[in-house]
């Protein structure tokens, strides 16, 4: 009767030792698919974020005009109010009181 007590001992410790690790094996097995839950909906929070970024501009309209060091040239830049549709942009030169050069640049 002494010898089987500590083999009956043994087979309950080695029972007890399969039923924790088991346990802590379904209890990681949760907790990974809940921290993988968790992460995949913070990823898709941050995408429609950066989805709802407006990339948008507008700029008033502005006219500006330079005199060169010289006194005889004026630099005139002027645009219409614009925006991400579409862009026009005249700069002028003036050299003296009768030669006039001017460029229109439309960016799509």
């Amino acid at each position: 009767m002494n010898r089987k007590t500590p083999q009956k001992r043994r087979g309950v410790l080695t029972f007890e030792w399969i039923l924790i690790f088991v346990l802590l094996t379904i209890g990681i097995v949760g907790g990974l698919a809940a921290v993988r839950d968790a992460t995949i909906l913070k990823f898709a929070d941050s995408a429609e974020a950066l989805a709802a970024v407006n990339a948008g501009y507008s700029v008033e309209e502005f006219k500006k005009e330079f005199t060169l060091p010289d006194n005889t040239t004026t630099v005139t830049v002027s645009a219409p109010a614009m925006s991400h549709e579409s862009d026009t942009v005249t700069i002028e030169v003036k050299a003296g009181a009768a030669a006039t050069t001017s460029k229109t640049t439309t960016f799509p």
